[in-house]
């Protein structure tokens, strides 16, 4: 899981956990902080470097590998293979800042 997130950048927030969820509207991932107050939480978005289909025909190997132990013909690979290898996405707000939310209660 460290190397997950090393990869997708959340290890800059070690003291938090998040909540990651994909918008197949924008096609972008969402991680959202755990644990602190509703009008302080933290997001992080990213999104896939290319379309997921040119992803998973163009190095499904790769993210087989890195996913499996063993690694068949007939496996296949899909949106949560990708999010796990990390390599294929990109940070889409502000490298140095979190934005934080604004909740009205």
């Amino acid at each position: 899981m460290n190397l997950l997130l090393e990869q997708i950048e959340l290890h800059e927030f070690p003291e938090n956990d998040f909540d990651i969820f994909y918008d197949f509207n924008t096609k972008r991932f969402h991680s959202f902080e755990n644990n602190v107050p509703r009008n302080k939480v933290r997001e992080v978005v990213y999104e896939l470097i290319d379309t997921e289909e040119n992803i998973i025909t163009n190095h499904r190997e790769e993210i087989l590998n890195y996913c499996l132990c063993t690694v068949t013909k007939d496996d296949t690979v899909g949106l949560g293979d990708i999010f796990m290898h990390g390599g294929y996405l990109k940070r889409i707000n502000n490298e140095h800042t979190i934005q934080e939310r604004e909740v009205n209660e």
